[in-house]
Parts: structure tokens; sequence; C-alpha cells
């Protein structure tokens, strides 16, 4: 019953491969094309229901690996870059807890007697959690959690930021599933 209806997207300059490169880092061989890729990209896309999704390329300049992943709700937030999970209502109002405060709620996968089992398994552990539940889908004859038309929205991210760039407009989100979203 939702689904993304625009995406407005701004970008910065474009410096930093190029110095990265001019500096003589390793390089592969391509130092004279100018790079256009802007250093920093920030997308915004709203939503039918009211939401708001940011999603920020940060991938050229020097900075510690994070993704910057937040979740943001009517009662609370959890930042994954401080581990902090602030709840509306706690006892301590405005004190941050660490995520591991809330393992009991957690699914079996992720409380953390299975940490050493996905650590390694590539952006600490969500690789093999998709993966497993993908094959878990098919193995069960269960409904993909993600299905063609949800593919087709977050694939469309790329296109329709680069258009908003261009164009320097917000630009309409297509609806994939000609309405068929309100009711699936």
């Amino acid at each position: 019953g939702n689904r993304m209806v625009s995406l407005s997207c701004v970008a910065s300059c474009a410096k930093g491969l190029a110095d990265y490169v001019k500096r003589g880092k390793p390089h592969d061989g391509n130092a004279e094309q100018p790079f256009r890729q802007a250093d920093v990209v920030v997308a915004l896309i709203t939503c039918e229901n009211g939401e708001l999704i940011q999603i920020k390329l940060d991938t050229t300049l020097p900075r510690s690996y994070h993704r910057e992943f937040m979740v943001a709700g009517t009662r609370g937030r959890y930042t994954e870059l401080y581990d902090e999970v602030f709840l509306d209502g706690d006892d301590e109002f405005l004190k941050s807890k660490p995520l591991s405060a809330y393992d009991e709620y957690l699914s079996e996968e992720w409380k953390p007697k299975n940490e050493e089992k996905i650590a390694d398994c590539g952006h600490g552990g969500m690789d093999y959690l998709v993966f497993k539940d993908f094959f878990d889908c098919l193995r069960e004859e269960r409904p993909m959690p993600i299905d063609v038309y949800d593919m087709a929205c977050w694939m469309a991210v790329t296109p329709l930021s680069e258009q908003a760039l261009l164009t320097g407009k917000t630009v309409k989100f297509p609806d994939f599933t000609r309405g068929a979203y309100k009711t699936r």
C-alpha cells in the first residue's frame, strides 16, 4: 500500500578522485581522463504515505568505512554509526542505548551467538542473511521478500538520480505495478 513517488538529487563537485590520482596514488592508467562522478551525491525519495528515504553516495573522499545506516520513525531511531537506539518512552528520555540492549527482540539469525558465523560473509553479515533468506524462500516455496517490482524501483534510483541532476528538477518515480501496489 505504499510506493516511492518522487526523487530529487544534489551533488558536490568532482575533485576527490582527480586529487587522489594527481598525488601519485595507484591507478589504472586513466589519470588523464576527467572524473565526472561527484564526490558526494544525495538523493531524497518521497513516498506516497509521507515517508522520506535519503540515499548518500560518498565513495571517493577519505573517511572510515561505514554505511551511515539510520532508520527513524515516530517513536524511535536507530543509528548504525554510533550503534545507538533512541526509543520514546524509555525510562531515561533522550538517552541512547546500544543495539545489544535489545538482543531479545532480534531474530535468531541476528543474535550474538551467530556473529562468528556471519562475520566473514560480507557487509557485516548482511550478504549472508540476504542469500540465506533467498534460498530459504526457494526451498520452502514462499514468496520472495523483494519481488521484481521492488527490484525495478530500487534499480530506477540510479537513472532517476542522473536525470534529476541533469535537469535540476524533482523527477517522478514510475509505478511499475500500474496501481497494483495498493493491494498486493
